[in-house]
């Protein structure tokens, strides 16, 4: 069960680390939420933890008392605890979505990168268009 505390203007809610695995039944294998292993050497938390990985950047989560809470962690306590942040990590049954979604930004940067394809095309075209106007002794 968390404990609250109140600490200079902000109402903390402290979260027992062996519970923060904890998920609903109806978020189970989520593909957005991941598990943070203490073992990462990117993890500097120093116990395992959920994230759920549709916010950038990542956001750290547990579930308690019924909802999803955005968490933070105590650098003089060395405590996970929540702020009241309440957070909506939907749940979503995995399901094989058609392959043009499943990378959204993969998507974008191709077509991004087509724009500016045509874009340097047409440059060079206009180029090569006032270039053999200005010299038409080049022509010949």
């Amino acid at each position: 069960m968390a404990s609250s505390s109140h600490i200079t203007g902000s109402d903390r809610t402290w979260l027992p680390i062996d519970q923060l695995l904890r998920v609903p039944d109806t978020h189970l294998h989520h593909p957005q939420l991941l598990l943070i292993s203490n073992a990462d050497a990117r993890n500097h938390r120093r116990y395992n933890y959920l994230s759920w990985q549709v916010t950038h950047p990542p956001t750290a989560v547990a579930w308690s008392e019924g909802k999803w809470y955005e968490f933070h962690h105590s650098l003089t306590t060395g405590q996970p605890y929540h702020e009241g942040h309440h957070i909506e990590v939907y749940p979503t049954r995995y399901t094989q979505t058609p392959k043009m979604n499943r990378h959204p930004r993969s998507t974008y940067r191709s077509e991004a990168h087509e724009r500016l394809s045509k874009q340097t095309a047409q440059e060079a075209h206009t180029e090569k268009g006032t270039t053999s106007k200005e010299r038409p002794s080049e022509q010949t």
